[in-house]
């Protein structure tokens, strides 16, 4: 018994061996439960952070593709509103044949008519004519004509068949030795019965975009595309490898499709973990793609991932307490940090693209304040950077422009009352006159993000060229008088008024042996009486009166507001002897005589009727030996 009572405590001897073999066991489960948990945790935050990379970019770059497309899309109608423009004015010239369309190929100075169309546009390469035939009526181009005709295009032939109002733009488009690179977009001319006279035409220069995309990507590294709607690249930044340059050949020269030539241009295309945004263009079968790579997007994250990863490691060594407060301290700092560095890159960026823009910009957050202001705005406001913008509300805006002097309060009272009369759709646009003559055109559209955004275009230049053009449609180039066009307008307004009580008179005058002059002494001599015989014109009308030549020494007169048939009498008589008066012409001194025929404007008559009366009045007046005026008789 007594050994056995000594033997006894051995047992509790191996008891004592299993409990730290326990408490051993259980630190090592606790510790394995708890680096489980670590590193579950850090896989959370990972993915986390690269959620909200990727969602930042995301948004980043559907503002970059809105901002190039709205712009994308103006530079397009702008190549529109130059071929709008060339269709009205052959409208104004009332030449609605096939062979008047194709005499205007006679015009000497056609190509620069054409040039001066498109001289602000930077992104248009050329605008020119081409009649029923496939021949080239005139073209802007500096380069010669390509040899050949045009009838076999596809343009020309789409155009031919199409409708009378049928609109073309062409996917891009090279040469067979890969000079040329381009797009074409042409117009149908009709004539008044629709018939086809021929095609307006112009070609886009892609390397404007390409310079503008260059200047938005500088910092950020990304890549910016012009992409037709056949996925072939327009043009891009980086730019494409083995792109002609420009210049170096005639846009007109340019037929194959891109996609049809294996010709060197490197077509690259985005990786399949890139990050990229799509913006179509509005009515154009284009698109831009903004695209930045995987490794600029999750760079940042991938280095948070090795801080995160390797603390993780560290802390697993500690204390499970310490090691979970560690890295709480470290996520919340690293995400503190990497979004300020996020939004600072984000605001160099989106100011490098904003700074670089030829609209203003204005953008309004949620509440109505000012987000973002772009120095152009500031431009054409003359604001001066001092002047604190971003968080004002619109109200603040508007006295802060109209202190720069460079608005007055009447143009802010217009602005509102044209935003007043908008749609309640976007994107809307509307055209402001300022008090000070310039004009600007003004786009309203939303933001992704609930907020607004305005662009501000300074359009004063090209609407005077509209005005000037819009002149030269109604007055004769060389006398500076109303030619036919503005005169069968005015005429018509005469005969309305009539049949309300205003009375008017028509005057036909014809200069008498004025061919004598252009074959005696040749035409310049002869333009320059010409010229002198409508300024002596002018002088003997009232302000309501409108003087216009008709063609060669044929000029009309509409008397309105005069007592008749008095006054048609005098007038006539004063233009006999007025008109008759000897020219001094380049030391020369010229005698030709008038010859007047007058009708007082009778309510009810058309004005075929009421030219017909005037002209028989002036063939009386040469019938009885010329330099002199006869009125026709009222019955």
């Amino acid at each position: 018994m007594g050994e056995i009572s000594q033997s006894s405590p051995r047992p509790s001897d191996g008891g004592g061996r299993a409990a730290p073999r326990w408490f051993g066991r259980q630190l090592v489960l606790v510790g394995t439960g708890l680096g489980i948990l670590l590193a579950l945790g850090v896989v959370v935050i990972l993915f986390e952070f690269r959620h909200a990379a990727i969602h930042r970019v995301e948004d980043e770059l559907r503002r970059m593709a809105l901002v190039l497309a709205d712009q994308a899309e103006r530079a397009f109608q702008s190549l529109d509103t130059v071929q709008n423009g060339v269709q009205q004015d052959l409208r104004n010239q009332e030449i609605d044949t096939a062979e008047a369309f194709r005499g205007q190929r006679e015009q000497e100075d056609i190509h620069e008519q054409l040039r001066q169309r498109i001289a602000g546009l930077a992104h248009v390469e050329l605008i020119a004519m081409i009649d029923d035939k496939g021949e080239v009526v005139g073209h802007s181009h500096p380069l010669p004509l390509p040899e050949g005709n045009f009838a076999g295009r596809e343009f020309f032939t789409v155009l031919r068949d199409g409708d009378p109002n049928a609109r073309y733009v062409s996917a891009p488009l090279t040469d067979a030795e890969g000079k040329v690179w381009t797009i074409h977009m042409a117009q149908r001319v009709s004539g008044a019965k629709g018939e086809f006279l021929g095609v307006v035409i112009g070609a886009v220069r892609l390397r404007y975009f390409e310079s503008l995309y260059g200047t938005v990507a500088a910092t950020s590294g990304d890549v910016i595309s012009l992409v037709h709607i056949d996925g072939d690249v327009l043009a891009r930044f980086p730019a494409l490898s083995g792109r002609p340059e420009d210049g170096a050949g005639h846009p007109l020269a340019a037929s194959l499709p891109l996609s049809s030539l294996g010709h060197g241009i490197d077509h690259v295309v985005s990786e399949p973990m890139d990050f990229s945004a799509v913006h179509k263009v509005e009515a154009y079968p284009v698109e831009v793609q903004v695209t930045r790579a995987a490794t600029d997007v999750l760079g940042g994250w991938q280095q948070e991932a090795i801080v995160i990863v390797a603390g993780a490691g560290l802390a697993e060594l500690g204390l499970a307490g310490v090691v979970l407060l560690g890295v709480w301290q470290i996520r919340s700092h690293s995400r503190l940090a990497e979004a300020e560095r996020q939004g600072r890159e984000q605001d160099l960026r989106f100011a490098m693209a904003m700074e670089h823009l030829n609209q203003g910009v204005c953008m309004l957050d949620r509440r109505g304040h000012i987000a973002v202001v772009n120095p152009r705005l500031r431009e054409l406001l003359n604001i001066p950077d001092r002047v604190k913008l971003v968080g004002v509300t619109l109200a603040d805006f508007a006295r802060a422009a109209v202190a720069a002097g460079s608005v007055k309060a009447v143009d802010i009272r217009a602005l509102r009352t044209a935003i007043d009369a908008l749609p309640h759709t976007a994107p809307a646009f509307f055209t402001l006159s300022l008090s000070d003559g310039r004009v600007f055109e003004i786009e309203l559209d939303e933001t992704p993000d609930g907020g607004r955004l305005a662009t501000v275009e300074d359009s004063t230049e090209r609407h005077r060229a509209e005005a000037r053009i819009h002149h030269l449609a109604h007055h004769d180039p060389l006398t500076g008088l109303a030619n036919r066009t503005l005169f069968s307008q005015r005429l018509r307004e005469t005969i309305v008024r009539a049949a309300e009580g205003t009375p008017a008179a028509l005057l036909c005058i014809d200069l008498d042996h004025f061919k004598q002059v252009n074959d005696q002494h040749g035409h310049p001599t002869g333009d320059a009486l010409l010229c002198a015989a409508a300024e002596r014109l002018r002088a003997s009308l009232r302000a309501g009166d409108l003087a216009a030549r008709l063609g060669g020494d044929e000029f009309a007169v509409l008397q309105i507001g005069a007592a008749q048939p008095s006054g048609a009498e005098m007038l006539g008589a004063r233009l006999v002897e007025q008109l008759g008066a000897p020219y001094e012409i380049d030391g020369r001194l010229l005698s030709v005589r008038a010859s007047v025929g007058s009708a007082v404007v009778r309510p009810g008559e058309d004005e075929v009727t009421l030219m017909r009366r005037a002209d028989l009045a002036l063939y009386r007046a040469k019938d009885a030996g010329r330099a002199r005026h006869v009125m026709l008789a009222a019955d």
